[in-house]
């Protein structure tokens, strides 16, 4: 009776001594992880930092633009300027009190190679708030004379600008539309990524399309392009009442997201099973979103850019490519990367 005891207290002993073994192991490992994190982001802060004291000036300017047209082929053909609509990715490049320095100021802060072509990537800390703010209009103008300034010196071919930018250009009259080169390789970039996706999925060529932001700046063109290739189109829009149509329930239905980010999950109850979501928003879907996809078994893609390399690396879902509004695609010689998310 005792050794029986005796036994099952040893037993349970040794369970419980192994159990803690192992938690402050996880939890000695999840510590490493995130000091490793740490010094990676703050080494990532740096390096902008450097980047843009040593860099961000005429003379590096000029030296580079001789530079690039003594080389064959000129390799630097474009300059790209962003900026971060996420405060989280923000900090992850920024220290706070570096961010006011370079608010309108363009920072050069990476360096993008696409096959044998670079790009002089440049960033600011203005967001989306500052762009829509009349009183911001000169300030606007000044920005996008610095980033055409530089591209002249530098001898690069194109500009491009990220996010909302283009469009703010256009509304505020300072760039035509016909000349926004990210509108133009975003549009085929998001083209390619539904046919891949419609291709990994199994769906018939001429699945329909959903389309969420289909009036927009980019929306209204990958809806002329989609329809010149023959697909079946509809323009979504909670706002106007122009919704799914009810007989397309429970067939295959790719919905393309090129709305407003905060917009999703308006959406997502108005989804069935048999829907692909691909996603060109950024960031990307959040968890929330994500849970919110998994419970109604719909599969979800990220266009997470084109092939390319990018010093420092682009985190998250965007690891691996370069934006879409980065790229120089002359010609349809390229390929995006699509991450499945759900």
């Amino acid at each position: 009776m005792h050794d029986t005891v005796y036994k099952k207290w040893k037993k349970e002993t040794i369970a419980s001594a192994d159990a803690t073994f192992n938690v402050g192991t996880k939890a000695r490992a999840k510590r490493k992880n995130a000091i490793f994190s740490e010094v990676k982001m703050h080494f990532r802060r740096m390096l902008v930092i450097l980047l843009n004291t040593l860099c961000g000036n005429t003379v590096f300017y000029v030296m580079i633009g001789t530079l690039n047209r003594l080389l064959p082929n000129r390799p630097i053909r474009s300059i790209f300027l962003f900026y971060s609509v996420n405060e989280a990715y923000l900090r992850t490049m920024i220290y706070p009190w570096y961010a006011p320095i370079v608010k309108w100021r363009p920072g050069l802060g990476q360096i993008i190679k696409q096959r044998s072509y670079f790009c002089l990537s440049f960033g600011i800390t203005a967001n989306e708030r500052d762009y829509y703010d009349p009183a911001n209009k000169s300030r606007l103008l000044k920005l996008y004379r610095d980033v055409d300034r530089i591209r002249r010196i530098v001898g690069a071919e194109q500009m491009t600008f990220s996010g909302v930018l283009p469009s703010i250009f256009v509304a505020r009259g300072i760039m035509k539309e016909e000349d926004s080169v990210e509108n133009k390789n975003t549009v085929k970039a998001i083209v390619k990524a539904v046919c891949r996706a419609s291709k990994t999925e199994f769906l018939l060529d001429n699945c329909p399309i959903a389309i969420l932001g289909a009036r927009g700046f980019i929306g209204h063109s990958v809806v002329s392009l989609l329809l010149s290739q023959g697909r079946d189109v509809y323009p979504v829009d909670v706002n106007d009442n122009s919704r799914f149509p009810e007989y397309l329930i429970g067939q295959s239905l790719i919905v393309l997201n090129i709305t407003k980010r905060e917009a999703l999950r308006e959406y997502i109850p108005l989804l069935w099973k048999e829907v692909i979501l691909v996603n060109e928003v950024y960031p990307e879907p959040s968890e929330t979103e994500l849970r919110m996809l998994r419970q109604r078994g719909i599969r979800c893609y990220h266009i997470s850019g084109i092939v390319g390399k990018a010093i420092p690396k682009f985190l998250r879902a965007y690891r691996g490519a370069i934006p879409c509004c980065a790229s120089y695609v002359p010609d349809d010689s390229f390929d995006v990367v699509l991450t499945k998310l759900v």
